[in-house]
């Protein structure tokens, strides 16, 4: 990862604050990130539960539910059906040890093997792969993971 060229991002968006635009485009998200932030605590024992409850919050919650795009709701059906093995691939997902296109491929790739099983179990659900194959879904993970680690 370019953090140079992370840092230069992220110093041309602190320069929107304030501003007309950042209030109409982007404030709302920092409220409900907010939220997400203070229940989000990968240490506890029910994961599952955490996960459920992280993104359970007042607010728009369009960075991770609108259009085709639900991938919290199917990791929560994903911790249904093997929550042990959910929570060794967000673990990997967040060890940084390894190389983070290896981490997030792996992440990619372990949420489309869970496709069939989804559907053994939800028969009648339409099941699509519209939740993970961008990375939104998996950075907003990694955010809330490496935002309450910094806080610890």
């Amino acid at each position: 990862m370019d953090k140079g060229q992370l840092s230069e991002y992220w110093t041309k968006y602190k320069a929107t604050f304030n501003t007309p635009e950042f209030e109409k485009h982007e404030y709302y998200k920092w409220i409900v990130l907010a939220q997400c932030y203070q229940k989000w605590d990968w240490t506890v024992k029910d994961k599952a539960a955490m996960f459920k409850n992280t993104f359970d919050v007042k607010g728009p919650k369009n960075l991770w539910m609108s259009g085709q795009f639900y991938p919290t709701k199917m990791l929560d059906q994903f911790f249904e059906i093997d929550a042990e093995d959910v929570t060794s691939q967000f673990d990997v997902l967040f060890d940084e040890t390894k190389e983070l296109n290896v981490r997030i491929q792996s992440f990619i790739d372990f949420n489309a093997s869970y496709l069939p099983k989804l559907k053994e179990v939800k028969p009648d659900d339409i099941i699509e792969n519209h939740y993970h194959g961008d990375l939104r879904a998996i950075s907003l993970y990694l955010t809330l993971q490496y935002e309450f680690n910094n806080q610890m």
